[in-house]
């Protein structure tokens, strides 16, 4: 897929936009991924541990509110991604540099 199809189908940003938008994550996002990536091995090696009693269903349900937590981050995310791209498109209509915006 070229640039051209990428364009054609609105999965590209204005050029106008381009470099105003920040696309790195805070080192709060990096700590809080490392920490539930711990959380996460952790609960697998309580599973493996726990041999079927008690350790097992611990890990096993620590292992489920991860999973939880990993997926309700994933969709906060793009949420939070989508709503800066809304208010910089609201920014360059403001300005009169309207271009064609990306179909959702």
């Amino acid at each position: 897929m070229g640039y051209r199809d990428l364009r054609r189908y609105g999965l590209l940003l204005p050029k106008a936009l381009w470099g105003r938008l920040r696309l790195h994550a805070s080192w709060r996002s990096e700590l809080l991924t490392a920490l539930s990536l711990g959380v996460g091995i952790a609960s697998c090696v309580l599973m493996y541990v726990g041999g079927g009693r008690t350790l097992t269903w611990i890990g096993l349900g620590v292992f489920l509110v991860f999973l939880g937590a990993m997926l309700a981050t994933g969709l906060y995310s793009i949420e939070r991604r989508n709503s800066a791209i809304d208010e910089a498109f609201a920014d360059l209509e403001a300005e009169g540099e309207t271009e064609e915006r990306p179909r959702d």
